[in-house]
């Protein structure tokens, strides 16, 4: 079940994501800018949303952390079991979850044939 849930999201992921993160930027005018564990995070809530899902919301070192937003809380699709009551939190779990390792686009992530 979650597989479909996580390949249905990321086919929406990469249709919301045709934005470039300047574009995103542009159409959002309230960005702020953080670094957190040595990552840069920059955040633009104001950004529009498809379905639920801030595509062009979050962004983790100039690439776009795909949010999904379920009960007004912020899911990622780096860790789908934590909700998270701001996207700042979000974000920030994701650079823990990530570690040192680079986030990939939404339009390069493949799933695993077998779930």
């Amino acid at each position: 079940m979650w597989t479909f849930f996580w390949r249905a999201l990321l086919g929406l992921a990469v249709a919301a994501s045709a934005l470039t993160p300047l574009q995103a930027m542009a159409a959002s005018t309230s960005c702020s800018e953080e670094t957190y564990l040595g990552r840069a995070i920059r955040l633009c809530p104001d950004a529009p949303a498809s379905h639920g899902l801030l595509a062009s919301s979050v962004f983790i070192d100039d690439v776009a952390l795909v949010v999904l937003v379920r009960d007004g809380r912020y899911v990622t699709v780096l860790n789908q079991y934590v909700s998270h009551a701001s996207l700042r939190d979000a974000a920030r779990d994701a650079v823990s979850v990530l570690g040192g390792a680079a986030l990939v686009p939404p339009e390069e992530q493949v799933l695993h044939p077998c779930g």
